[in-house]
């Protein structure tokens, strides 16, 4: 079967059920003590990748994304607004989107992100997501070459930024990624904005090497000291996990399929002010990206709101 590939503004939106089950099915996602503490807050080798093919129904515990309280019309929750939200239902199965496809902000708050392609990529694949979360987008797979271009590479690009670093205050982001053993790499970056060297600082999600430990990291501006906590849990399994940073106060927690999975401080009131695009799937698109090479689905970013 011939395969799509769109690019620029691409096709029309996903229909009204995949939006219903995104906002009205399973059980909101638990975070329990997280949320009390928000507060504020609320190819084989280098060759085309098929998808996760028989990965494991998900937990109980990814559901829909709007946390307890929310509403669905304004994306608000317990004190958060829902700045940026990347669903990859707009398409069908099968579909590869090429360089510069849009993919909207489900949020409404305008952060539409853009494919950004290098080497023989083909495009990015739309894939089935986790069982009833619509699409999800596969990155390509791990390449040997050494050769600069040999490899594919591919992110998702919100070049229009503002609103999304945090500053002093509490933050909420994270995905839903798909991630075979045999996928993980030194540095799989998921969700970033900066960079831990120089600038106005970072917040990411990435999967650590090969144990396929998930984690989060906050720099401060001009501060050269990375504050990092680690998942005490796999999730490079192949089947999906719901993972989320949260920063609230003086704390960075993870959060891994609904439950609390590592802490670590962080100074009161430290200023993470990145400038910059936040990006999906790698730090950017040249030799050492930090690739992920995974399925990724539902990306959010919440901050205070107002």
């Amino acid at each position: 079967m011939q395969q799509a590939v769109r690019s620029g503004h691409g096709a029309g939106g996903a229909g009204p059920d995949v939006r219903a089950r995104r906002r009205a099915g399973a059980p909101a996602l638990a975070l329990a003590g997280v949320l009390g503490l928000l507060g504020l807050l609320g190819l084989a080798g280098c060759g085309q990748d098929p998808g996760p093919a028989g990965a494991p129904a998900p937990p109980s515990t990814l559901g829909p994304l709007l946390t307890p309280g929310a509403d669905a019309g304004t994306g608000r929750s317990g004190g958060a607004e829902r700045v940026l939200e990347l669903t990859f239902d707009d398409g069908a199965a099968g579909d590869r989107l090429g360089e510069g496809a849009l993919v909207p902000d489900a949020s409404g708050s305008g952060h539409d992100a853009r494919v950004r392609l290098a080497g023989p990529t083909g495009g990015l694949a739309l894939v089935e997501g986790a069982p009833g979360r619509g699409l999800a987008l596969q990155l390509p797979a791990p390449c040997d070459s050494t050769v600069e271009g040999d490899c594919p590479k591919g992110v998702v690009e919100v070049e229009d930024a503002a609103g999304l670093a945090p500053g002093t205050g509490d933050l909420r982001w994270g995905a839903s990624l798909a991630l075979p053993a045999g996928r993980t790499s030194k540095g799989s970056n998921v969700l970033q904005q900066g960079f831990s060297v120089g600038g106005g600082g970072q917040w990411k999600l990435q999967v650590d090497g090969l144990a396929g430990h998930p984690s989060c990291t906050l720099v401060g501006r001009g501060d050269s000291t990375i504050h990092q906590v680690r998942a005490d849990v796999d999730v490079a399994d192949g089947g999906w996990h719901r993972v989320e940073c949260v920063r609230a106060g003086a704390s960075l927690s993870i959060v891994v399929d609904g439950e609390e999975r590592g802490r670590a401080p962080v100074p009161d009131g430290l200023p993470v002010d990145p400038e910059g695009p936040v990006r999906i799937a790698g730090k950017n698109l040249k030799a050492g990206n930090d690739q992920y090479f995974g399925a990724v689905d539902d990306v959010v970013v919440e901050a205070p709101a107002g």
